[in-house]
Order: structure tokens, then C-alpha cells, then sequence
């Protein structure tokens, strides 16, 4: 009984992995986003796919990885005084917070 409830809890965010997968570049974008807003929830299947052996899936699973609780930790203050902070952060590039100062 346990194993359903953990395979029907899990079944959204494997299936949106899978759709990370997709040729479609809407289909990845979607997924993503729809990754994002299960929030931690999600962190266990992106854990998993950042091992994936499809490069393309591992990294945008790694840097969901990384980002969910990123943006879990901007406080509403912050939100407040640096509008659009969450974009800078959820793009690729590493330096992005230095732009913000």
C-alpha cells in the first residue's frame, strides 16, 4: 500500500523528467517550469536525473536542483527591492547574483 501512494506521489515529477527528454522545445520549457513550481517536492526526481546519461537532461535537472531552494531562501524584502531577482538567478549563467549589486 505504501509503494502505491510513493509511485502515485512520485508519478508527476517522473513524468516531467521524462518531458525534459521531449524534442519539442516548448515541451522541455513547460516541464521546467512546471518542475519548478512543485518546488521541493520535485528534489528527489531531479536528484536522480542529474545522473541521467542524456547531458541536456542532467544539467537542467542539476541546475533545477540547485535553483528550487535558491529561490525558496529570497526573502519577500528582497523580492520587494530587487524586482526580477528570481530571473536573474534561474539563468544559466553562474554570475548572474553579482548582477543584482
Amino acid at each position: 500500500m505504501i509503494a502505491a501512494v510513493l509511485a502515485f506521489l512520485l508519478a508527476p515529477q517522473e513524468e516531467l523528467i521524462e518531458k525534459l527528454r521531449s524534442d519539442d522545445v516548448a515541451q522541455r520549457t513547460s516541464a521546467e517550469r512546471e518542475l519548478r513550481a512543485l518546488g521541493r517536492a520535485a528534489l528527489p526526481a531531479l536528484e536522480r536525473a542529474s545522473r541521467d546519461p542524456d547531458r541536456e537532461v542532467a544539467a537542467r535537472a542539476r541546475r533545477l536542483f540547485h535553483l528550487i531552494p535558491a529561490l525558496e531562501r529570497i526573502s519577500p524584502r528582497l523580492r520587494e527591492v530587487v524586482p526580477g531577482i528570481e530571473g536573474l538567478l534561474e539563468t544559466a549563467d553562474p554570475h548572474a547574483w553579482t548582477k543584482i549589486l
